[in-house]
């Protein structure tokens, strides 16, 4: 690493080609810390525009040595310490991070990738690189000179920074590494999961001929997976792309494609007594799957009545309805019944 003079300026950009840089990816933001040395008891850090306009407010610090006092003075850093060597640290919006995911169905293989956004305009080597996926609040402190035109650059929801759902993940991947600039795209992991094709009802009651599905995928996470777009594949056909919540390891992840078009029910609905107090029906569904592919059906309907009584020999009751599961081969076909009485008051 380049010697440093006393009260010699640095920018961004010479401590990014510099050994032993760590970085720190959020989903909004990025922290830097870059090993430097202090000379004659000072070290001047001086961003140039462009990484002082991305930079997250006075949110600057450094470790490893005894820091006396710190001076802002017309844009510069001066930080006064005992010791000579220490870590620069500080946070930037030019840098963050995001995980894209490719299910291959057949292939039964779910890949992830950290995909880096660089928008300081240079390539940047670390020793060590980081992602964290989670809530990590950044509260509005004290504004400096360019914080309004930081904030103009890069504005935030609410003034907060989050990231989504109720975890942090953690995922480290040791250098050297090279982000260049625009994004930069780095393998984490592939791993053999057990994707599942599904249809699924789930609504009211129906009396029509019919059933309409909705249809997906989903598997059991091999790990604590971030949240994320994943890119399905099938035969190596695109299905889609879909968001991954954050989701813990051993927990169900479901990919939802829309409405299962080739999903053919039947039902036919006797009507025993239909009054404005009291309706019974003996209900007969069929389900079929034409595809070459197995598929879980899954319907859960509910009865909106003041009392429901069910007569259901398979499946599973609910409050005010009931839920079935089963499986289908290719080809298979599945028939179930149920009789159904529903009670309601009187209306003034």
């Amino acid at each position: 690493m380049r010697k440093l003079g006393f009260f010699l300026s640095l920018t961004l950009f010479a401590l990014a080609q510099a050994s032993g840089t760590r970085v720190t990816l959020y989903p909004a933001f990025a922290e830097i810390a870059e090993p430097v040395r202090i000379e004659h008891g000072v070290f001047v850090w001086q961003p140039g525009e462009r990484v002082a306009a991305q930079r997250v407010e006075d949110l600057v610090w450094m470790t490893g040595v005894e820091v006396q006092r710190r001076v802002w003075r017309k844009g510069a850093l001066w930080v006064f310490a005992h010791g000579d060597r220490g870590v620069l640290h500080h946070l930037t919006r030019g840098l963050s991070g995001s995980v894209r995911y490719a299910l291959e169905v057949e292939k039964e293989q779910l890949a992830a990738w950290l995909r880096v956004r660089n928008a300081l305009d240079t390539p940047i080597e670390v020793e060590e690189l980081r992602f964290i996926s989670g809530p990590v609040p950044l509260a509005e402190g004290p504004r400096l000179p360019r914080a309004k035109a930081m904030a103009r650059a890069a504005p935030t929801e609410e003034g907060v920074l989050v990231g989504s759902g109720g975890g942090v993940f953690r995922y480290r991947l040791s250098g050297p590494l090279l982000l260049e600039p625009e994004v930069t795209e780095l393998p984490l992991f592939a791993l053999p999961v057990r994707p599942a094709f599904y249809w699924r009802y789930r609504g009211p009651f129906q009396k029509g001929e019919r059933l309409f599905f909705r249809r997906g995928y989903r598997f059991q996470a091999p790990k604590p997976l971030a949240a994320g777009t994943l890119d399905l594949f099938y035969g190596g056909d695109f299905l889609g792309r879909v968001r991954v919540p954050e989701t813990y390891a051993g927990e169900q992840v479901e990919l939802a494609l829309g409405p299962a078009t080739r999903a053919r029910s039947k039902r036919r609905v006797e009507v025993l007594q239909e009054t404005p107090e009291l309706a019974r029906y003996r209900v007969t569904t069929t389900v079929e799957n034409p595809s070459e592919e197995a598929v879980e059906v899954e319907i859960e309907e509910t009865f909106h009545a003041d009392a429901v009584k069910l007569e259901l020999p398979e499946g599973e009751r609910r409050p005010g309805g009931y839920r079935i599961h089963f499986s289908l081969p290719p080809g298979g076909e599945r028939t179930y019944r149920f009789e159904v009485t529903l009670r309601y008051k009187k209306r003034p």
